[in-house]
């Protein structure tokens, strides 16, 4: 039996066993996370956990602009070749904001009125392993590793927990929260790239 409207592709089994990876990665990932806020409450202070707020936020919306969101092209495109070319005129472009932020917290970092933390240095190479991680995504997406995608997602929210944990274990503060962060997007990166 045929649905109209329906694409073959998504009629078959494939799909659902694709669905089924990614949303069980999620899952997990997100108990991962659950269980190592319940430790990181223990060893973060609610002014730490709102310096590696803004720091999240702002590397969030920074990196989905900064990838100009070539990354949702890549599963659309023609063929591999485009796709690579997608793909990596994403991360060129996620790599020339980072830097180019790095020289704006340079910039502020140096005006005579400012003392700048060391938070705001972490906002550009979380802005670069937050889109470079997006772009793996499509890339592995289009060529149908859903399972890859599954597990990066959840080895990276092993990661990202155990680097916050041992952060706060070493008094670290919010460095140890992006710290850990970072770590995690990192490992993410990786696998998928």
């Amino acid at each position: 039996m045929t649905v109209p409207g329906i694409p073959s592709r998504i009629r078959g089994l494939g799909f659902y066993r694709h669905v089924s990876h990614l949303a069980a990665g999620t899952a997990v990932s997100q108990v991962v996370a659950v269980a190592a806020s319940i430790l990181l409450a223990r060893f973060y202070s609610p002014r730490e956990f709102g310096e590696f707020s803004v720091l999240l936020a702002t590397a969030m919306i920074v990196a989905t602009a900064a990838t100009l969101r070539l990354e949702m092209a890549v599963p659309l495109a023609g063929d591999d070749r485009e796709a690579d070319a997608v793909a990596s005129a994403a991360v060129a472009a996620v790599t020339a904001v980072a830097g180019l932020g790095l020289v704006g917290v340079a910039v502020y970092a140096s005006l005579p009125t400012t003392s700048v933390g060391i938070v705001p240095w972490l906002i550009p190479p979380a802005v670069a392993v937050t889109g470079a991680a997006a772009v793996g995504r499509m890339v592995q997406s289009r060529r149908n590793r859903f399972t890859v995608v599954a597990r990066s997602t959840v080895s990276s929210s092993l990661v990202q927990g155990a680097g916050q944990v041992a952060g706060g274990l070493l008094g670290w503060g919010a460095i140890g929260l992006a710290g850990g962060y970072l770590a995690g997007r990192v490992w993410c990166g990786a696998l998928l790239l």
